[in-house]
């Protein structure tokens, strides 16, 4: 396969808005992907909820925060929703079974996807090809960069953390560095 074509869809995934070409299902050569805020589902808790299996149901529990166990139901609803399209089946008819390292997938289907969550984000992405994967992460956080320093490195190093006019630079630096060696 010489590559895959990738289509984006943006913020919203109410199917009433999808183009037309968002409910076909793609090709082996091509990738659907759906990135979408989780701030704008908040409404449609409930919803989502009802689409969850009783795995997931319990896996939703587990969780000790709210903020935590709502990106949880909101991100699997969503896939059950996209994936329910795709197959032209009901969200929560779908059934996932595991491989061998945990990762989803629906055993009488050929579509692959994937899924990946931030603390205020998802992304899901869907082929009919080989099999893909993908991550979305939040860009900007606030770290205190100081204390993760005086955890994780030298006092030699955290005194470079606390010279350097970006913090963040020096202890992102630092932690890669130390990943490689």
């Amino acid at each position: 396969m010489e590559g895959r074509s990738l289509t984006l869809y943006c913020g919203d995934t109410e199917l009433a808005r999808w183009p037309a070409a968002a409910t076909r299902l793609a090709g082996p050569d091509q990738v659907h992907l759906w990135f979408t805020e989780l701030g704008t589902h908040e409404e449609h808790l409930d919803r989502l909820l009802s689409l969850l299996d009783a795995e997931e149901l319990a896996r939703a529990e587990r969780f000790r925060f709210a903020h935590d166990r709502h990106r949880f139901i909101i991100g699997h609803g969503l896939l059950r929703h996209v994936l329910g399209k795709r197959l032209n089946v009901k969200p929560e008819e779908i059934h996932f079974a595991r491989g061998p390292h945990g990762k989803p997938f629906i055993a009488e289907a050929r579509l692959q996807f994937n899924f990946s969550d931030t603390k205020d984000a998802i992304l899901i992405a869907v082929s009919e090809g080989a099999e893909l994967g993908v991550d979305v992460e939040t860009m900007a956080r606030s770290v205190d960069h100081m204390a993760v320093g005086k955890h994780y490195f030298t006092p030699e190093e955290v005194a470079d953390i606390r010279d350097t006019p970006e913090p963040s630079d020096a202890s992102s630096s630092l932690g890669h560095a130390r990943r490689r060696c």
